[in-house]
């Protein structure tokens, strides 16, 4: 059962969460790249990528990413990382589809949020995932309409979700199969096409981009542990991130333990 929290502190830190999801109009155009390259083991300036990684999307979720290799960087002078790209998800049983992808690292001083957007190539149906590696929350929506989400160490989960200034609503749920039907509540994932939801499930297997820190970055002095990557958010999200690809994916074995979503 959802319990919905009352109290001050409550309102307060859903309402600051409202406001650190909320992006400017130059960052809604924005979409991913640079968390694909190692799931879709890109040539020339991404490197080899993870085959571990890509072993496992394909065996057990029938999912591989391709052509994720045509990098565009942006650096910008406070340490923030954009990286631009296009490419293909093959889905075992649906087909491939292009998508089009970007990923905003915000510098290490400002807290390293990785902001990942994805959308069909004309931009349509575009939704972020956003996680903040110092709060330990991710969000999801489409820059208006969202939900955040936060694990608790009891294993509850923290629900904060939004629908613009309209409303801005607080709950606990007791797992993260109740946390991702809220998340489905506010994307309506499963009347868009279902590779969106899927780059970014397969992305989110990887581990999260270094933030980088300003000055430092510059002449490569800055300490390794600063940079250091952080790990994957399905990692940290286990239970939540392995059913969120059954919503609009039925996978013999891999869905067997999730829930009706």
């Amino acid at each position: 059962m959802t319990t919905m929290a009352t109290d001050d502190g409550a309102s307060a830190r859903a309402g600051g969460l409202r406001m650190r999801t909320k992006f400017s109009k130059y960052t809604s155009s924005l979409a991913l790249a640079a968390v694909l390259s190692a799931c879709a083991g890109g040539t020339g300036g991404t490197g080899g990528g993870d085959q571990a990684l890509r072993d496992h999307l394909k065996e057990t979720w029938g999912i591989a990413l391709s052509q994720f290799d045509n990098l565009d960087t942006l650096v910008g002078e406070d340490g923030t990382q954009v990286f631009l790209d296009d490419g293909v998800i093959t889905v075992d049983g649906l087909g491939e589809y292009e998508v089009s992808t970007e990923t905003i690292i915000s510098p290490a001083s400002q807290g390293g949020q990785v902001s990942f957007f994805v959308s069909n190539p004309d931009l349509s149906d575009q939704r972020y995932f956003l996680y903040d590696q110092v709060e330990n929350y991710i969000t999801i929506g489409d820059l208006t309409r969202g939900v955040a989400v936060s694990k608790n160490p009891d294993g509850t989960y923290d629900v904060w979700a939004f629908d613009g200034d309209a409303m801005d609503s607080f709950s606990t749920v007791p797992n993260g199969f109740e946390a991702l039907k809220l998340v489905e509540q506010y994307n309506e994932f499963k009347t868009l096409p279902p590779y969106l939801l899927l780059t970014a499930f397969a992305a989110a297997h990887n581990a999260t981009p270094e933030a980088r820190i300003p000055l430092c970055n510059i002449n490569n002095s800055c300490p390794k542990g600063q940079l250091a990557a952080q790990p994957p958010v399905c990692e940290l999200f286990k239970e939540f991130c392995d059913c969120a690809a059954c919503l609009v994916l039925d996978r013999q074995g891999a869905c067997d333990l999730c829930p009706d979503l």
